[in-house]
């Protein structure tokens, strides 16, 4: 990367390098193929008209979410992290850069502990803006619960995050490095197939993309 994450709160985020080093350790609800698809990452199906997760009436879409999910403390997770995700991300005092697309849904409720409804006061084709993608993390409530609104810049795991994802961190120097290592409670038994993941920023974006991939410093370049 031409720059390396400052931030590792996905709706905290100032760029797409933020976005990026956010998404090694925080996962959304669903994500997209490079076919423009959507697929489960945190529920266990995409929500549709024929499985009732899209109601009839475009108001409300249900996500069923995956059992036995850990986040990276342990800690299970849960349909009230995704509530307090929505709560968290729509407040306009924590500024976060997601809130106008959380703002969007009328409420989410916990229907239980696995399953959550999106609520909207219009039909809203763009539904699926909301917990899925990049703009999608959940974050852990008993983490961040404290650090809503005016808060939100105060909490320590911005730069420390504790996720879902693949991989756990490991160290974090602002604007330079992010190492994460392999995640051993990883719900998606057999994943990630690396044992860690480094992300480094900093120089002259193509020059720098270049010398490194041609070392064999780094196996992939942003930017190049």
């Amino acid at each position: 990367w031409w720059q390396a994450p400052t931030i590792l709160n996905p709706h905290l985020s100032t760029g797409t390098k933020d976005s990026d080093g956010s998404r090694i350790f925080y996962e959304p609800l669903a994500d997209f193929d490079t076919d423009g698809n959507m697929f489960p990452v945190l529920a266990t199906e995409a929500p549709t008209l024929d499985n009732g997760g899209v109601s009839k009436d475009g108001l409300s879409i249900t996500w069923k979410l995956r059992e036995g999910v850990k986040w990276h403390d342990g800690k299970p997770f849960t349909a009230d992290d995704v509530v307090f995700t929505w709560e968290y991300a729509s407040n306009p005092a924590t500024s976060a850069v997601t809130q106008g697309i959380y703002s969007r849904a009328a409420s989410v409720e916990k229907v239980d502990d696995l399953t959550v409804k999106v609520s909207f006061a219009k039909p809203s084709p763009g539904w699926y803006d909301l917990f899925v993608g990049p703009n999608g993390g959940v974050l852990p409530k008993h983490v961040f619960g404290d650090y809503v609104g005016e808060k939100s810049r105060d909490a320590s795991a911005n730069l420390a995050p504790v996720g879902t994802g693949p991989f756990k961190l490991k160290e974090f120097r602002a604007g330079d490095t992010v190492w994460g290592d392999r995640f051993v409670d990883y719900w998606d038994a057999g994943k990630p197939h690396f044992d860690s993941v480094e992300m480094k920023g900093g120089g002259d974006s193509q020059g720098a993309a270049r010398a490194v991939l041609q070392s064999g410093e780094a196996d992939w370049a942003w930017n190049l």
